[in-house]
């Protein structure tokens, strides 16, 4: 304990005291406790230093503990005390503030910055309620900091542990002015590098003249709620490319624009435009907010192409407007499938759900889990990625049950059904095209049908008449005469001059099994 004694004047008025100290403390960063030592009364002058406080020399304090004394004018001894433990005050120096303007940058809580600034200093005695005020009076808090530059700006948001995947944010009214922003509009943004597009909304308040702006931040991009935390930036609007398209061809050089595919949406609520960052890439997205999916804009009329839209159409379901089904018990049906989306719409095996379907006198757990590890082990989907098992009750005939896969996106599902809805036209076009497509349909749909051994002709079945009528057309492209039976819902081929237009064709060349039935059963067929 550090003492200094001193000369002390003290006035009473009313029972206070105004007490002036005539020389300074060693050092001007001391927290002190000072108190006088008078004829009549002893009496704390001071716990710790005030705020505005630069120097203790010659310093004026109201001291209510005077009221005793009867001399107008007394000394006394004056101690100083080097302070300690709940006594120690909030000291704001330029050191302090410097440190405080650091941490600041960190983003950091209240809490986090006072702590940080008690263990720089053990006779500091900071709180968090200190730390706020002295932030908002260096106008740390200011809105105006909000934008960064031209395109970039922060955001406070809200991070919900439950109910929709977004959370809503306000945008700046300087950019609003700046790129002509309207209620409804989609906005591309970016965030950690990752772009997302969101809805813009205005919302009109009462107790104000003007509307507030928000957006909205996929849940999986936010990581921080604090303020001035979370960096945006704005790349564009979304725009529908009405100029750019108007004298494009949809097919070009074998190669189909997605982009002009696209355009003519079966579903409107879903949004796509070019990515603004590399003109190749096509960005489709739907909802309010969510990560898009980015597909390149070309796409090659391939042979893998046009084979899993005929796979599709023969054993895909059609009726879910927000993802993308496909039934099939053989594996390598299965692989062909998935390895497409894979490969060509970068879609991870990890996004599919499964569903096991399979027959027995019986519900049979030990049997399902056999089914289950083999289809996961094989097409490496994850094991929690399979849902509620059906079961049809009889006598199996299918050896590892069959699966059904879904992909839960109605972007990818628009892009899917436009290819499927350009593949009904393309098979009129070119022989290669209706090649490729027949052979996807007969490993789906197909199958030889003999009797006594011999083959007797391929059936394919169908739902309806209007699939019928597009399968007889592809396959009167290729130069086959087939008979068409709504009413049985199967398109038949007998004739053997047909059968071996198939053979050479190998239009069951997709289904191992059901092509080497084929070719045997025809070796036997004399007429």
């Amino acid at each position: 304990m550090r003492q200094i004694t001193e000369s002390t004047t003290g006035q009473t008025s009313t029972g206070h005291a105004h007490v002036n100290y005539l020389k300074d403390v060693p050092n001007p960063d001391y927290t002190l406790s000072t108190h006088a030592e008078l004829p009549n009364n002893d009496f704390t002058i001071l716990d710790g230093r005030s705020y505005d406080l630069k120097s203790i020399m010659q310093f004026r304090l109201t001291c209510p503990s005077l009221q005793n004394e009867n001399s107008l004018l007394n000394e006394g001894i004056l101690t100083f005390d080097k302070s300690f433990g709940d006594m120690k005050m909030k000291k704001w120096n330029k050191h302090t503030i410097c440190e405080l303007r650091k941490l600041n940058f960190k983003q950091l809580t209240d809490q986090v910055i006072a702590s940080k600034l008690n263990d720089m200093n053990k006779g500091w005695n900071f709180t968090a309620m200190a730390v706020k005020r002295k932030r908002h009076r260096l106008n740390f808090f200011k809105k105006t900091n909000a934008v960064i530059n031209e395109s970039n700006f922060y955001v406070k948001v809200s991070k919900k542990t439950n109910g929709k995947g977004f959370s809503r944010a306000s945008f700046p009214f300087s950019l609003i002015e700046k790129y002509g922003l309207k209620n409804k509009d989609y906005l591309i943004l970016r965030k950690n590098n990752i772009l997302f597009i969101s809805k813009f909304k205005e919302n009109p308040r009462k107790d104000r003249w003007n509307s507030s702006f928000t957006f909205y931040i996929p849940f999986g991009l936010i990581t921080s709620t604090k303020y001035n935390s979370e960096i945006i930036e704005f790349l564009g609007k979304i725009s529908y490319h009405e100029n750019l398209l108007n004298n494009k061809p949809l097919i070009k050089e074998n190669k189909i624009d997605l982009l002009k595919l696209l355009s003519n949406k079966i579903n409107d609520k879903i949004q796509l435009c070019l990515n603004p960052l590399d003109n190749n890439y096509v960005l489709i997205n739907n909802g309010r907010a969510s990560i898009p999916n980015q597909l390149p804009r070309y796409l090659d009329i391939s042979e893998n192409l046009m084979q899993t839209l005929g796979l599709f159409q023969g054993e895909g379901s059609k009726g879910h407007f927000r993802r993308i089904e496909f039934v099939n018990s053989d594996y390598p049906i299965i692989k062909k499938f998935l390895g497409f989306f894979e490969k060509y719409f970068l879609i991870n095996r990890g996004k599919w759900r499964c569903r096991l379907i399979y027959t027995n006198e019986s519900k049979d757990e030990l049997l399902e889990k056999k089914f289950i590890d083999f289809w996961s082990k094989n097409t490496y989907i994850p094991k929690d990625n399979f849902t509620k098992t059906k079961l049809w009750v009889g006598k199996s005939d299918v050896q590892n049950g069959s699966i059904h896969l879904y992909l839960p996106s109605s972007s990818l599902r628009e892009v899917w059904f436009n290819l499927l809805r350009l593949s009904h036209k393309l098979v009129f076009e070119n022989k290669n095209y209706a090649k490729w497509f027949l052979q996807g349909v007969l490993a789906a749909d197909g199958c030889p049908s003999f009797s006594k051994g011999v083959l007797r002709e391929v059936v394919i079945r169908i739902e309806n008449q209007q699939e019928g009528e597009l399968y007889q057309s592809a396959l009167k492209t290729l130069g086959l005469n087939s008979t068409l039976s709504v009413k049985h819902r199967s398109i038949r081929l007998g004739r053997l001059n047909e059968l071996k237009k198939v053979k050479e064709l190998d239009l069951f060349m997709l289904h191992k099994e059901r092509n080497e039935r084929f070719k045997q059963g025809l070796l036997l067929r004399r007429c």
